[in-house]
């Protein structure tokens, strides 16, 4: 492949796009809302980049957007606003990478030539930050410089590594080869066959499934897998696989799709079954009519992308706009968390994440114990639940305090402020210091802390996250 770089001055807008990424990713701990200002601009240098030869008012609109959109998303009180602001980012990306990648004339070749493009940039990408981290490390190791994997080496790399990738996208190009001898095996023969038994063994588990024997299919799992192998079926295009396997591993991904519909349940099935449907109607189409990939796969995507992310239909918001319609006055609005917390770490007071050693927990005496109950996690995702221990019931709601109800009496143990205590601790030379444990008494027990874990950056109910893993002993 011959990639040939030069400064074109239709592509200024690009430019100047890119310019303010490299500062973004720099200085994000300095700048609100860092990671969504990101999801706008790197998707609109390629826009931009595919509109380079074209006098359109598109132009104006997408600058206006991105502007309206950033002061919206760092200023609004309003949760969702927010929520809805950040699924329109995630459908702007899509929307662009689908017609970055496939055009409606000569879909296969050009999808094959921007794929190869995004893998080169994705190469330029991981060098760099692996030679940072290797440079880092060596340093930490050999002078005991104690560089953080947070401070500027890593802000620069990660601002230089994204510069280049979209430079790299922004290439100008000349392929003649065709795919190596390899990939025309990986793809073109050993892929679409695993695909076809994957796809037969798939149809087969559902069927069982809905006869009622007991087997566990995980949504999010199955989908993942179902991406994966759709994926490499596209690829396999590109390796001009024989047309007919390809219709045979069509139909089959088309009627496992469609098979899994029948185990969706509550939320899911709402959106999984007509995204099931448009899937298999596409792969079904493939099959048994244009037998080639074209521009109606890349229609089809973006449908997708708007039934999972558009507001405030989209199956990513809309339980939040049926649960809170009214503007919410107690919440934060960003660019006042970006003042509290500039960074997801150990300093900022809504988020913490402590491990501690057994070599440190060695350190508890248990002698007047009998009995013991060990790996007890209490989660976000309990919703409520009380986990009961003999007379003993455990509970968090909030993830910072820690209920003990011993029948008799409620204890209530502030985790989280303990944790927040031992980040001032210094452990360099790892020394055994009982500062380094967590453990809480009651009148017959002992709760001790082997893991805690609390996120909630944004301080709302929707973004809270927290593990706290313990031992409990008993008399």
């Amino acid at each position: 492949m011959k990639l040939n770089y030069k400064f074109e001055k239709e592509n200024l807008i690009s430019y100047i796009l890119i310019i303010l990424m490299f500062i973004t990713q720099l200085f994000y701990k300095n700048i609100p809302g860092a990671y969504f200002l990101s999801l706008l601009l790197g998707p609109s240098v390629i826009a931009f980049y595919m509109l380079r030869n074209k006098k359109s008012f598109a132009k104006i609109i997408i600058l206006f957007a991105i502007f309206l959109s950033y002061l919206l998303f760092i200023f609004t009180k309003y949760r969702i606003i927010y929520l809805s602001l950040n699924s329109l980012a995630a459908l702007w990306l899509i929307i662009i990478a689908v017609f970055y990648i496939g055009s409606k004339e000569n879909f296969v070749d050009t999808m094959k030539q921007r794929l190869i493009r995004i893998l080169i940039a994705a190469v330029y990408f991981g060098i760099i930050y692996f030679s940072i981290f290797l440079i880092v490390t060596l340093a930490n190791t050999i002078f005991n410089a104690n560089i953080d994997y947070y401070s500027w080496p890593f802000r620069l790399a990660n601002a230089v590594a994204w510069t280049l990738a979209l430079c790299i996208l922004m290439l100008d190009y000349k392929d003649s080869k065709a795919p190596s001898s390899f990939f025309i095996a990986i793809v073109g023969k050993i892929l679409p066959i695993a695909s076809i038994i994957i796809a037969t063994l798939s149809i087969i588990m559902i069927v069982q499934k809905k006869l009622g024997l007991n087997i566990t299919i995980e949504f999010y799992s199955y989908y993942f897998i179902f991406a994966l192998f759709f994926l490499s079926f596209l690829l396999s295009e590109i390796a001009d696989t024989n047309q007919k396997l390809r219709r045979i591993v069509a139909v089959l991904m088309g009627i496992s799709i469609l098979s899994y519909s029948m185990l969706l349940e509550g939320y899911f099935m709402r959106y999984g079954i007509l995204i099931n449907i448009i899937v298999a109607a596409w792969l079904f189409y493939y099959a048994f009519k244009a037998q080639k990939a074209d521009y109606k796969l890349g229609i089809m995507i973006i449908i997708l992308a708007a039934i999972i992310f558009l507001p405030p239909f989209g199956f990513m918001v809309s339980d939040n706009f049926q649960e809170e319609i009214a503007w919410d006055t107690t919440q934060t609005p960003a660019i006042k968390i970006f003042n509290q917390n500039t960074d997801v770490s150990m300093e900022n007071e809504n988020y913490i994440s402590a491990n501690f050693s057994k070599e440190y927990m060695g350190l508890i005496s248990i002698e007047d114990y009998s009995q013991m109950a060990s790996n007890i996690n209490i989660y976000d995702k309990m919703e409520g639940e009380i986990l009961q221990f003999g007379n003993y019931k455990l509970y968090s709601k909030d993830g910072k305090i820690l209920n003990v109800d011993t029948g008799k009496k409620i204890y209530k143990f502030d985790v989280f402020t303990k944790s927040k205590e031992l980040e001032s601790i210094d452990d360099k030379n790892n020394e055994a210091n009982e500062k380094y444990q967590i453990k809480f008494e009651g009148e017959d027990f002992m709760l001790e802390i082997t893991n805690y874990h609390y996120s909630n950056v944004l301080d709302k109910a929707d973004t809270l996250y927290f593990n706290i893993a313990l031992n409990l002993y008993l008399k």
